[in-house]
């Protein structure tokens, strides 16, 4: 059952991060895209903006598949 409880918990939370950092790359799931999230992270003072948002984006996506896939 412990398994069960964990594997669901991975699945939840990880799921939210690759969501959360596909919304930062692309308009998929309602988000901004990468534009907004380059001036946003410029606005923050982190230069250059799009590579520092791709980067972003593409490490929470790929940690989110890493934490679902235990």
């Amino acid at each position: 059952m412990r398994h069960v409880g964990l594997l669901a918990a991975r699945v939840v939370l990880g799921g939210y991060l690759a969501v959360h950092g596909a919304k930062k790359i692309s308009s998929l799931f309602g988000g901004p895209g990468l534009e907004a999230t380059a001036k946003g992270f410029e606005g923050l003072g982190l230069t250059p903006g799009k590579p520092m948002a791709a980067l972003a984006g593409a490490s929470q996506v790929g940690g989110g598949i890493l934490t679902v896939t235990g």
